[in-house]
């Protein structure tokens, strides 16, 4: 079985018509002069009971694979190790071998890592089918100036595990001769007419979460290892990998789903990774301006305080307003109406903008910018980058403290709970090599300023909304009272 590092730009398609996105795909200038080839895919993937393969990060499948007029079919199966992903753009390892039919064979493995991920024959005899996918693939072969090869490829189709169904839609670029940057050109060219978003989880990742039932759970940040003595490029490339893969992952469900921490995620996500490119600005320069990507982040923004308003705030003061008086419970549920009214029209405006081409362009240049990063020369301040780190975030620190003590006014405290917020999210991502006692107060003090200004300001937030919303007197009454009382000690 010959080996190949598989070198792919993922990219989901929000807000495209599955119907016919291959129809538009295919007038588009990148392709239309292109042939295609069109593919009937049906993927069986293999694992242990208790999913060895998933927890080493390899994937096992037997491909039928369906083309031509009349139809014929091949089997194929692919062994696909872990590997690496930084704006988008992942590599890993995948090796493929014919089959005569759809059973799996081990002999089909020789020459592969098998061998070392089952040394002593335990996991061959467990294997047993997992989760299927299946799809209609849409392939273009381009062939550009320079030497570069790109394969696309459309899939549409859907995951099949535990009962339960996924949609698939999404195009794969796959770089088969050339450089890197390649993939990212011709995806900037084929966003100027399709709304893209970069795709994060692959179809096996996708069937697995899918087989326990955890599809649409939100991904939350997680801490990175860093070690003094790795090379800066790698630690900040790391670190700023994570959160890209964060803000991605929630995303990725923002079209099809209205769950509240999904969002909340994708925005912390978001934060996290615009919070710590400010903190690294002096080493690595600035990210591009991306209008219509902030015009999104923007436009999440009322989704969010809306749910809040229904999750956090209101909750809190129902039973303090309504008790058992049916007048005041009916009072409450029409208010409650009118927020969640207003939610879906706000999530539905959210929706518009990520279906638009720019904002796809802006996930790609920030994807793009972040592919780079490894490659660039760092400023000479960072041989002692660990230290230079704690230096800023000490910096920071202290004008925190300095706004806290002075700031009065609305906007004043606003700019110190993002202040707080910066502060924390660099200090968690690096914590493993800075001082651990100033870390530590950083983060407690950050935390504090956060949930402190968070809570006046989502009060405030909620008066707002119910003085635009059609609602009864009696609870906004009641609301402008709670959030003068409060805010006023």
């Amino acid at each position: 079985m010959p080996a190949m590092s598989e070198t792919e730009l993922k990219l989901l398609l929000p807000g495209a018509d599955v119907a016919h996105i291959a129809e538009q795909l295919a007038r588009h200038p990148a392709l239309r002069r292109r042939p295609r080839q069109v593919q009937r895919l049906h993927n069986v993937y293999y694992d242990t009971p208790d999913q060895a393969l998933r927890r080493q990060k390899v994937a096992l499948r037997v491909r039928r694979q369906t083309s031509g007029e009349p139809p014929k079919a091949q089997w194929i199966l692919t062994l696909k190790t872990a590997g690496t992903s930084v704006g988008g753009l992942s590599q890993r390892g995948e090796w493929e071998s014919l089959l005569p039919n759809a059973r799996p064979r081990l002999s089909a493995l020789q020459g592969t890592p098998w061998a070392t991920l089952d040394p002593d024959g335990t996991l061959w005899p467990q294997l047993a089918p997992a989760f299927v996918t299946t799809c209609t693939r849409t392939l273009w072969l381009l062939r550009q100036r320079g030497g570069s090869v790109i394969e696309v490829a459309l899939d549409v189709g859907e995951i099949l595990a535990g009962g339960r169904r996924e949609t698939i839609c999404e195009l794969e670029l796959e770089l088969k001769a050339g450089p890197p940057e390649a993939l990212h050109a011709l995806a900037r060219r084929l966003a100027d007419t399709v709304a893209v978003l970069p795709g994060q989880a692959s179809k096996a990742e996708r069937g697995y979460a899918l087989a326990r039932n955890e599809a649409a759970l939100p991904t939350r940040a997680r801490p990175v290892t860093l070690v003094a003595t790795m090379p800066v490029s790698a630690a900040l490339t790391g670190v700023l990998a994570e959160m890209w893969d964060q803000t991605l992952r929630n995303s990725a469900w923002l079209p099809h789903s209205d769950d509240a921490e999904l969002l909340h995620q994708a925005r912390v996500g978001w934060r996290r990774l615009r919070s710590v490119t400010r903190l690294l600005r002096p080493l690595w320069g600035t990210p591009p301006a991306t209008p219509a990507l902030r015009a999104f982040w923007q436009a999440t923004g009322p989704v969010r305080e809306l749910d809040v308003m229904l999750t956090d705030t209101l909750p809190a003061w129902a039973q303090a307003y309504a008790g058992s008086d049916p007048q005041r419970q009916a009072e409450w549920a029409t208010m409650l109406d009118a927020v969640r009214s207003a939610r879906t029209q706000a999530a539905t405006a959210m929706r518009v903008q990520l279906a638009q081409p720019a904002t796809g362009q802006g996930w790609l240049a920030w994807g793009e910018w972040l592919t780079a990063l490894a490659e660039q020369p760092v400023h000479a301040k960072a041989a002692d980058w660990p230290v230079w780190v704690a230096k800023r975030l000490d910096r920071q620190h202290a004008r925190l403290k300095q706004l806290g003590q002075s700031a009065h006014t609305d906007a004043e405290r606003h700019a110190l709970r993002l202040r707080a917020k910066r502060l924390r999210y660099g200090a968690e991502a690096f914590a493993s090599v800075l001082p651990k006692r100033r870390a530590r107060r950083w983060q407690q003090d950050a935390g504090q300023a956060q949930l402190d200004e968070g809570r006046q300001r989502d009060l405030r937030q909620c008066v707002l909304w119910l003085e635009r919303l059609a609602v009864p007197n009696g609870p906004l009454a009641f609301m402008r009272g709670v959030c003068q009382g409060l805010l006023s000690r």
